[in-house]
């Protein structure tokens, strides 16, 4: 039986009273059903004078609700009936999940529903929570990495904080002024049915499905949808070099092109893009991992990453050598490029790939939070709903000439960041950035 063969259902779907998109995915044998909550908001939404206010929000959702006045009391509901449960903010949307047995769904999106409905935010909680945030600033500012990683994003934007770019935790300056009013102030304007999906997977009846989420999430009006934000490419840095000093043994390189945003690229050119990352630098038979690990053992991983924001996004080679390797990997990772824009990609080849995101695909489907996110992404975005066997049929129709038309618009060396965390002398650093010059 061929893989595209498997046809999976579609999820059902349903508007509650006050607007609120419920999804729903019934899954068979399994003991967990988890429940996620998408709004439309994110730091790429905040004021400029107060970066991290959706995301402080978040975390105020957490230190009691209207029928949990602490957060010892959330947690003791949830323990109560096994359920685990968390939160996060991005740049474009905030989220709430929560995971528990089957057996327990109602108590589990009772408690779902108070994170997202009924917060109140007593005033030492304001207070409290914002040392908190300022510890978690800490965490990422003063972790090499982490604060590596954050620059590689933001040097790709002219903008010194574009809007997709920022640190969604705000700075210290901030965060220190965050308070009470402002945080309702947003709840208020955001925290809207019209800006929410809810999307549900687990063993479950439909119709206790249906009866639950109105029973505990058929709240208030529909409000005011938010506008999405809009960009365009001018946005994107030229030829940039970013060196981040420490002292280690390895140097953390990361090779950075503009990309595309999703509105940028139909559906099956997003595919199309996922398979040029499969195939230059996912997974152990990618080029670049053949090359710089298994022919030259210059590094133990390499690999490839993009981002698709609405409107831009970007591209990623990325890796850790030794200092005396670094320029030989560079090198190497430059031939892997134009050797693929030179030689094209054989068939066998393309057909590893097809066959690789098709079982990727399909596997989501035997755990339920997968299930949910799978769904709930395209619903927010206000996308076709497409289903695996969907997405499958347009992998095989994929040709090679695709591939490399999209590698030949991204592979660009004018608009190339070279991005380098550890300690390398002044003049190798000028050899590193010479191998890309145009």
């Amino acid at each position: 039986m061929k893989i595209s063969a498997i046809k999976i259902s579609p999820p059902g779907r349903f508007n509650l009273k006050n607007g609120l998109t419920v999804l729903f995915y019934p899954t068979k044998s399994l003991l967990s059903t988890f429940a996620v909550v998408f709004v439309r908001v994110g730091a790429a939404y905040d004021n400029d004078a107060e970066i991290g206010m959706s995301h402080f929000v978040e975390h105020l959702s957490f230190t009691g609700t209207k029928k949990y006045p602490s957060a010892l009391a959330i947690a003791q509901a949830a323990d109560a009936v096994g359920a685990k449960f968390n939160g996060g903010t991005g740049e474009l949307r905030t989220q709430y999940h929560i995971k528990m047995p089957y057996l327990h769904f109602e108590p589990g999106i009772k408690i779902l529903s108070e994170l997202v409905f009924y917060p109140f935010f007593a005033k030492g909680e304001i207070k409290k929570e914002k040392n908190v945030i300022l510890s978690e600033f800490n965490d990422i500012w003063h972790n090499p990495e982490r604060r590596f990683n954050y620059e590689v994003f933001r040097q790709r934007f002219k903008q010194k904080e574009h809007p997709y770019a920022r640190l969604v935790v705000g700075n210290p300056e901030k965060i220190k002024q965050f308070s009470e009013s402002k945080a309702i102030l947003l709840r208020k304007k955001y925290y809207q049915p019209a800006n929410m999906v809810l999307s549900i997977a687990g063993d479950l009846a439909k119709n206790s499905v249906l009866k639950t989420a109105e029973k505990y999430f058929d709240y208030g009006q529909k409000g005011i949808e938010t506008k999405e934000k809009k960009f365009d490419r001018g946005d994107y840095s030229d030829f940039g070099y970013y060196y981040q000093e420490e002292k280690r043994p390895q140097i953390q390189f990361v090779i950075s092109f503009p990309g595309f945003g999703e509105k940028e690229l139909s559906r099956k050119e997003r595919i199309v893009l996922s398979f040029l990352a499969y195939i230059l630098g996912r997974g152990r038979r990618s080029r670049l991992n053949l090359r710089l690990r298994e022919k030259e053992g210059f590094v133990y991983k390499v690999g490839t990453d993009y981002t698709c924001y609405p409107y831009l996004g970007d591209f990623l080679i990325w890796g850790s050598v030794p200092v005396d390797k670094l320029l030989p990997a560079f090198s190497a990772v430059k031939e892997e490029i134009e050797k693929l824009m030179a030689k094209g990609i054989p068939g066998d080849e393309l057909l590893l790939a097809k066959n690789s995101y098709a079982a990727s695909l399909l596997m989501q489907f035997d755990n339920p939070e997968a299930i949910a996110y799978y769904f709930i992404v395209q619903e927010f975005k206000k996308e076709e709903i497409w289903l695996p066997q969907r997405n499958i049929e347009e992998d095989e129709k994929i040709t090679a000439k695709e591939i490399l038309t999209l590698a030949g618009k991204i592979f660009d060396y004018k608009k190339i960041n070279i991005n380098l965390l550890g300690f390398v002398p002044p003049e190798l650093q000028k050899r590193v950035q010479s191998v890309f010059a145009f």
